[in-house]
This record gives structure tokens, sequence and C-alpha cells, in this order.
């Protein structure tokens, strides 16, 4: 599929627009709605392999971001996602996110989507409390109401 292709996916009408901005909400499990979690920037999630979906906008912005051209980074950086219907950041070999650089270094922070800005707190994938080190921030009200229940 040519480079005129792909940007033809992503831009094909408005339905598909707003489908590709939403496409990663059926992943979601919050098992916790009413607690928070504050990232401890420990990168595991960005080892995780998958699909990290970008939308038209995210993927204008990381090119101006990158001083590239957004075809060129279309070609460069994206690949088509497993269900062959947005596209998707490509992933180094060992599957960890291709901007991921040094010790937890992404080098594309102040642009990267909204899939990796979510993360825990939006959505979450099986198993992902073995391997993310974010801290569990409960509301005030919920850390009392427990407090009250260990001391009976």
């Amino acid at each position: 599929m040519g480079n005129r292709e792909l940007m033809n996916l992503r831009y094909s009408s408005r339905e598909s627009a707003r489908e590709n901005q939403n496409c990663h909400n059926h992943v979601m499990s919050l098992d916790k709605p009413a607690v928070t979690y504050l990232c401890q920037r420990c990168g595991n999630c960005c080892r995780w392999p998958g699909d990290v979906i970008a939308t038209g906008a995210e993927i204008t912005a990381i090119a101006a971001h990158l001083g590239m051209d957004e075809s060129d980074f279309i070609q460069r950086f994206t690949r088509l996602s497993a269900n062959r219907q947005h596209l998707s950041l490509i992933a180094n070999k060992d599957g960890s996110c291709i901007f991921l650089e040094g010790k937890n270094v992404c080098r594309i922070q102040s642009v990267k989507p909204e899939q990796c800005r979510g993360f825990p707190n939006r959505w979450r994938f099986d198993g992902w409390r073995e391997i993310c080190e974010a801290i569990e921030i409960r509301p005030a009200d919920d850390s009392a109401t427990d407090n009250d229940e260990a001391l009976q």
C-alpha cells in the first residue's frame, strides 16, 4: 500500500476520523474507576508490545515536533494497526516504542498520542499492574473509609 493510500485511510470521512480517535476505548479495563494513578515514568508501558494508534491530528503534531513532513513521518514511523483500520506507531524489534530512548526518555513526550497520555487512568491492558510502577491515589473520602474499616 502506498503513502497516498495510507493518508486516504486516515482521512476517508469524519466518521472514520471519530473512530480513529476513539479506537482504543475497547481495551479499557477500569477495575477501580474512583482511583487515579500517578505515573512514575518507569517506561514499562512503552515496552509493552501492541498497537499505539495515532490520529491524524497526532500524526501532524508529532511530525512537526520532529521537523518532518507529515507524509515522510507516515512512511517512516507508522504502519497499519492489527485490525487494519488505523495507523499505529511502529515498534522496535523488542516491541518497545520507536520513540523510547535511553532510560525511559520519550522523544515525543510533549506531543505523544492520547493513548500514551491516558495510560493507566483512561485505559489499561490485562496484566498492567504487574509491570506498571504508577502509584495508586485514592480520593480522601475513600482513604478515610479504608482507615475506619481497618480500625474495626
